[in-house]
């Protein structure tokens, strides 16, 4: 199970990302949270792993994860419960089962940053890692005629 979390500025985004660890610890009261900088504006935090019935196929399994996903993101966006103060993620992102989250080490494609796992200590301190500067790659490589050139700019980055 992850949750999203996407603000215009990174700042922003950790506030968010701190009161949705407050609200998961709250909830669930597990401490076995995983947090992920994705690389552009925002944190993706790992809750835990949707374990599937051992009986059910894999169409009805996704059915099951994609409504508990569904709960908990709403109980986290959506509370009902006017005395809690609604977390803003990325609901529609959150329980989506067939999005797709960044891997942590992977080099986000729009910013050039490093996918990273971070600990809940360093959030507020974070500062992302620029490797690549985007401007410097071609938009488009034919590998076959292009291996070589590809094979240079990826030396000449230091990767």
């Amino acid at each position: 199970m992850y949750f999203d979390i996407d603000k215009e500025k990174l700042n922003d985004a950790r506030v968010e990302l701190q009161k949705l660890i407050e609200r998961l610890y709250i909830i669930y009261s597990h401490h076995d949270l995983q947090f992920i900088y994705s690389g552009n504006r925002g944190f993706h935090v790992k809750d835990f792993d949707f374990v599937c019935p051992k009986d059910n196929n894999p169409i009805k399994c996704e059915q099951l994860m994609g409504v508990a996903k569904k709960k908990m993101t709403l109980e986290i966006s959506e509370p009902e419960d006017q005395g809690i103060e609604a977390i803003d993620i990325d609901a529609p992102i959150s329980y989506n089962t067939r999005c797709i989250i960044r891997l942590p080490q992977s080099i986000h494609g729009s910013t050039g940053n490093l996918v990273e796992i971070i600990n809940e200590n360093e959030i507020n301190n974070f500062k992302p890692k620029r490797i690549l500067k985007l401007s410097k790659l071609p938009k488009a490589i034919n590998l076959s005629e292009d291996i070589d050139r590809l094979t240079k700019i990826i030396r000449g980055i230091g990767l």
